[in-house]
């Protein structure tokens, strides 16, 4: 599912993630996991692309302002 992780950073929609899994998944003629896993999948790609772009602009961020974000739960745990 490394697509899926690399289509989170561009969209941060779980539904259009999912439709996209479903999508690949089929081409791929895979035998469709369950709802489940798939749904599992995209909130692991989600929770990547989070880390993966707080990494990429974390620089561009003054000490406060990430103090700010920190405290309010919208900076991913590191």
């Amino acid at each position: 599912m490394s697509s899926c992780w690399a289509r989170a950073l561009e969209h941060d929609s779980p539904t259009l993630l999912f439709r996209l899994a479903c999508e690949h998944l089929v081409s791929a003629r895979v035998i469709r996991p369950g709802v489940i896993k798939v749904i599992e999948r995209v909130a692991t790609a989600r929770e990547a692309a989070s880390g993966e772009t707080f990494d990429r602009v974390v620089h561009l961020l003054t000490a406060r302002r990430q103090v700010e974000l920190a405290g309010s739960g919208t900076m991913p745990a590191r």
